[in-house]
């Protein structure tokens, strides 16, 4: 299991996290992960190769006056032209700590990828908010909307910036070479999952929350 997490306390109406500028931060955060070799999320240490359909990419959670709103990626980048990378034997999970205790976890958003009879693939997701009791089938880049919920899986252009030849030269050269401009991930795809929904579907009555993702290689064909 591979697990990324972001911690942040939380104020009405402000943007609170994001991979670039962290506002009222609790704790350090770690909101990207990339390129995880196999054994750290499950495959046999005797594949030493990259396991892209459980590597965690980016965490980005923020809210608006009303919405709460949580997106997960994972894999990537990947060249515009390429599909995307979906796995029925990866379980996605977005864990959430809504008590005082932010290393513990109150709701599980969960999600898994398959295909159907005719090799359409779509996800399914079990806890999402407002909707804990049910489980949603979606296909894949199709929203779902229900009880203030709003949901999508599927391929998604990159939202992450950053200048990673910037990253290169700074190490080499010891001085900062970023160029604010230049983008490793523009043109770049990623899979990944996105939730909007209503604040009191989360915050049950608190300012501040614990937010992880993580995943699970399973059994073939469990």
């Amino acid at each position: 299991m591979r697990m990324t997490s972001l911690i942040n306390g939380l104020m009405a109406g402000v943007i609170v996290a994001c991979t670039a500028a962290i506002l009222f931060v609790e704790r350090p955060v770690v909101a990207a992960d990339h390129n995880e070799p196999g054994s750290r999320v499950g495959r046999p240490t005797s594949v030493p190769i990259l396991d892209r359909g459980a590597d965690i990419a980016d965490i980005y959670v923020w809210q608006t006056d009303t919405k709460f709103v949580m997106c997960f990626t994972f894999g990537g980048p990947y060249v515009p032209e390429a599909p995307g990378l979906f796995d029925r034997d990866v379980v996605y999970q977005i864990r959430i700590s809504d008590d005082a205790n932010i290393f513990t976890t109150e709701k599980i958003i969960e999600f898994r990828f398959a295909p159907n009879a005719a090799g359409q693939w779509g996800v399914q997701a079990r806890g999402l908010p407002g909707l804990e009791s049910e489980t949603v089938v979606v296909p894949l880049q199709k929203e779902f909307a229900k009880n203030g919920t709003r949901f999508m899986a599927g391929l998604f252009e990159d939202p992450f910036f950053f200048d990673v030849l910037g990253l290169d030269n700074t190490r080499t050269n010891g001085d900062l070479r970023f160029v604010s401009t230049r983008d490793f991930f523009a043109n770049g795809n990623v899979s990944g999952f996105a939730i909007e929904t209503d604040k009191a579907n989360v915050l049950n009555g608190n300012t501040v929350l614990g937010v992880s993702v993580a995943t699970s290689r399973i059994k073939p064909g469990l």
